[in-house]
């Protein structure tokens, strides 16, 4: 925004606004002339020619003056008798009219909302609290009122972007804004859920994938430490550390970086010992060599967690912010009886991103098949989430064969980092791959079969082969004359 040189003030205001004519203003200083310039723009029509010497540069609602600039303003937006509470920034501050509250709210680089009295008091001036928070990042502090008004500066927070209880922090100079989910969500508005079970619980993480820095013995492996694991055979059902000290540990190697938004841990599951972890602290790494701990959202020291009281009730720790990271590491730093632990980790892969196969990045030409039952059963067919839309266009890839010799291939044009992949079944058949194994090439002649390695769950190629060698045909009605090597595929990515 820029004000004209030549122009005088727009408008005036030496009473307060009546809050049904007025809801959003806009406030201006003027330096140029080394007096104070304050210039309205009023949402009603009657005083809409009063500020046609002004120019809105953009839609931001704040410009604060840098050094040598003549021009700074700010766009603030009426909230109806409503109060904040906070700190004022100035403790005592009366003011003759509503201008000069905005004018010190403007003026105060800390300021970002204000509160100002609904009347007059005896004095004539009207009682100011110009505050550092604003309605988003302390919406529990926005309270209904009968003698204040509220004021604050325009932001696309206004529209409640943040989802799922986001908290939604304004950038006022750029007209921008960043959604700070809660525990179990993330993306750009909060929207996706991010706290699935990472696999301690259904042993989806496998043993190799569990370290501990002692066991008391074979029966109390880092292994046993699961959720709701309970004592079979010689096993005790839980990990219970050789010795108690301040240098026990349990680690969770998650193969790649994961985002962990949840942590829940129980006790040793006997009737006879009492064992637990009652506080613990978090260490994460992505290389396994150089560990960090976790500083809780506005903490400067590593966060002590609480852990259990007893032995089986599940206590869940959310962190704020989410861990980033391949390597979890717990370490206790008080327990009961002796240290002993069963754990699961939530979260979601961090930074997940489809290569192309349903969205069509990867085109046609990228993907080849040892066979095709038909063009109908094309390799072209083989996207996630594919229909069946005509007899002529089937619901998935079909091989011509029924035999463990058939693939799909998909050509990345370049060398990438591969470390999910997602398949389907045939849609309009009861048709799918029930196992199938990974090749891996750079030329597209020689390849290699993808092997889970200790040091990493990616694979990086250029030419992705997925082979299956066990499938399921449950066609009804079928005369068993198509392939039942039915399947479709889609491969995503997350760079490490």
């Amino acid at each position: 925004m820029l004000l004209d040189s030549h122009s005088k003030v727009c408008c005036t205001v030496t009473d307060f606004f009546s809050t049904n004519e007025i809801n959003k203003l806009i406030a201006i200083m003027s330096l140029s002339e080394k007096l104070f310039r304050l210039s309205f723009m009023l949402v009603f029509p009657c005083l809409a020619h009063q500020s046609k010497s002004l120019i809105i540069e953009g839609d931001r609602g704040l410009r604060r003056a840098l050094y040598g600039e003549n021009v700074f303003y700010v766009y603030f937006v009426l909230h109806q008798d409503q109060y904040l509470r906070g700190t004022p920034l100035k403790a005592s501050l009366e003011v003759a009219s509503p201008s000069e509250c905005m004018l010190e709210c403007l003026n105060n680089h800390e300021c970002f909302s204000f509160n100002i009295a609904s009347a007059y008091n005896e004095k004539k001036t009207l009682r100011c609290e110009i505050l550092s928070e604003d309605k988003y990042r302390n919406a529990k502090g926005l309270i209904d009122s009968q003698v204040y008004q509220h004021y604050s500066i325009k932001t696309p927070c206004l529209s409640l972007p943040c989802k799922n209880g986001g908290t939604c922090v304004a950038k006022y100079e750029d007209n921008k804004f960043k959604c700070v989910c809660s525990p179990g969500y993330t993306d750009f508005y909060c929207a996706t859920a991010c706290q699935a079970h990472l696999g301690m619980q259904n042993r989806k993480i496998t043993a190799a994938q569990i370290s501990a820095s002692s066991q008391f013995s074979s029966k109390h492996s880092s292994e046993g430490a699961r959720l709701f694991n309970q004592p079979s055979g010689s096993q005790v059902g839980c990990w219970s550390a050789v010795r108690n000290n301040l240098h026990q540990w349990i680690q969770i190697d998650l193969r790649t970086k994961t985002r962990v938004t949840q942590v829940a841990t129980q006790g040793r599951p006997s009737d006879t010992y009492k064992q637990w972890v009652t506080r613990y602290k978090l260490l994460f790494s992505d290389d396994g060599i150089s560990y960090e701990g976790f500083v809780a959202q506005g903490d400067s020291v590593v966060k002590e967690f609480e852990g259990n009281s007893d032995r089986d009730t599940v206590k869940t720790n959310s962190l704020i912010p989410p861990i980033k990271a391949r390597y979890i590491r717990l370490a206790p730093t008080a327990w009961n009886g002796h240290i002993s632990a069963r754990i699961e980790l939530y979260g979601c892969l961090e930074d997940m991103t489809a290569l192309g196969m349903e969205s069509g990045a990867i085109n046609d030409s990228q993907i080849s098949a040892s066979s095709s039952y038909d063009i109908y059963h094309g390799t072209s067919r083989a996207r996630l989430h594919t229909m069946e839309t005509s007899a002529f266009a089937r619901g998935a890839w079909s091989s011509k064969i029924a035999d463990a010799h058939q693939w799909i291939q998909v050509d990345l044009v370049e060398m990438k980092n591969v470390t999910y992949i997602a398949t389907q079944g045939r849609n309009d058949v009861n048709q799918y791959v029930t196992m199938y194994k990974l090749e891996q090439s750079s030329d597209g002649v020689n390849f290699t079969s993808y092997k889970m390695q200790g040091d990493s769950s990616a694979t990086v190629s250029r030419f992705c082969r997925l082979t299956a060698f066990s499938y399921k045909n449950e066609t009804i009605g079928s005369s068993g004359n198509e392939g039942s090597n039915a399947r479709k595929a889609s491969i995503r990515k997350t760079i490490n």
